[in-house]
């Protein structure tokens, strides 16, 4: 819910309350912005599960429409993995470009202009940015590898030029591959190409219908999900392995928790086998001190199994971090308890890196305080309803059914925290928890 909202504030989304107040879509923005608080929003560097969310966003209307069109003889629709690839492949160049500890004036500068907008780079800067962010050199094979990304995903995010030419598209792809398409793939990806540029794709729905998922509001299909889509899409696979790897890189976690989990699992597993063994033993042979050590070790193997969730590697670095947060959430709460609006918050907090009341929204959000907000919001709403009050703060990425000036902030954050609360759409690759 955090990463939508900051997606929000960058204006690379908005939300929108659909007829009856009980769902909200998204509409798919980006791109320039004149705006001056959101670029100030867009100047702060954002992590890999973000980008990746909004990507997957981004290819969604596409995705859900191919999900629409009958299936290969029962196999998975390529021209859809097409699609999510073009996800990755799109990823790949903001994750080098826009994620490294570059944040010189010239690199908020460029974020400035909004997330998976910009061309590509080419190949070598591309690999030079991996390189400052993994902090490691890449091989020649690696090289290789991310120059063929690179020229496969410039030409997926023109699907229109595919559409157009796809022999041309063939060709290229042989080119930087070194294989040749087959009829039946070259025809796959012209349907794949033509489905993107339709103006008005349909959408298919969680039971296979499609008259649910027609654009509402006066929205285009490729620029907006509907509230009854919004309700099956989860968080994306790898969304939390990529938050964790933005934690890694700062020192604060010491190795992904699901490998330490897995790692804990078979070492209490280990020790059980290890139990049964004493236990058979003792058992066998009459020896009492082998069954007696067979049961604690077997009731430590299963003790290590249940904790294992809990076995994350938490460094020095990020106890203290961990430490930090809990003192700024505290005091967070008492100056939203005591701000009679948002822009108030924000002079009172005492926090300069929080340029804009979006980015504490975004904050209390994160750290629990979403009730603390939503009787912020509401604060904020009433007094700028008001003839008197001067212009302040105004709640620009989400917008009221009906442009209805009377916002309930509990709504608008329960419609938004709905999203991906359904379970996930077919086809789809989602999160244990959805949001």
């Amino acid at each position: 819910m955090a990463a939508l909202v900051d997606l929000a504030s960058r204006d690379e989304i908005r939300f929108r309350a659909e007829p009856g107040g009980h769902r909200v879509g998204i509409e798919l923005r980006g791109g320039e912005s004149t705006d001056p608080r959101v670029r100030l929003n867009r100047r702060r560097p954002i992590g890999e599960g973000e980008a990746w969310l909004l990507t997957l966003l981004k290819q969604a209307p596409v995705a859900l429409a191919l999900q629409a069109a009958p299936a290969h003889g029962g196999e998975p629709d390529p021209a859809a993995l097409l699609a999510g690839i073009g996800s990755m492949m799109q990823f790949l160049p903001f994750l080098a470009n826009e994620q490294t500890a570059d944040d010189s004036p010239e690199a908020r500068a460029r974020r400035e202009h909004g997330m998976l907008d910009g061309q590509p780079r080419d190949p070598q800067a591309l690999a030079a940015a991996v390189e400052r962010s993994s902090g490691r050199p890449l091989s020649e094979q690696q090289r290789e590898v991310l120059a063929k990304l690179s020229l496969l995903s410039e030409s997926i995010g023109d699907p229109a030029s595919i559409a157009a030419d796809p022999d041309a598209f063939a060709a290229r792809v042989e080119a930087i591959s070194g294989k040749p398409m087959s009829p039946k793939d070259v025809a796959d990806v012209k349907a794949w190409a033509a489905q993107a540029v339709a103006p008005s794709p349909a959408l298919a729905s969680a039971d296979g219908s499609t008259a649910s998922r027609q654009p509402t509001l006066g929205q285009d299909a490729s620029t907006y999900i509907t509230g009854e889509t919004a309700l099956h899409f989860g968080a994306p696979i790898l969304f939390g392995t990529l938050l964790e790897t933005y934690a890694r890189r700062h020192g604060w976690l010491g190795g992904l928790s699901f490998i330490e989990r897995l790692r804990w699992h078979l070492t209490g597993l280990g020790e059980i086998a290890v139990a049964l063994i004493l236990l058979a033993v003792g058992s066998s042979a009459g020896i009492p001190v082998a069954t007696g050590f067979g049961l604690g070790v077997g009731l430590g193997g299963m003790l290590t199994f249940v904790v294992a969730p809990r076995m994350i590697p938490q460094t020095a670095a990020g106890a203290l971090i961990q430490a930090q947060i809990a003192a700024y959430r505290r005091s967070l709460q008492l100056t939203f308890a005591g701000a009679p609006s948002i822009a108030d918050a924000i002079e009172s907090s005492g926090v300069a890196w929080l340029d804009t009341p979006d980015q504490s929204i975004v904050w209390g959000i994160a750290l629990g305080l979403r009730s603390d907000v939503e009787g912020l919001v509401a604060r904020t709403v009433q007094d700028t309803t008001q003839a008197s009050a001067p212009a302040g703060y105004q709640l620009t990425w989400f917008a009221a059914e009906n442009n209805d000036s009377t916002l309930d902030a509990a709504s608008m954050f329960a419609g938004i925290e709905a999203i991906g609360s359904e379970p996930g759409l077919p086809g789809r690759d989602l999160d244990a928890h959805p949001r």
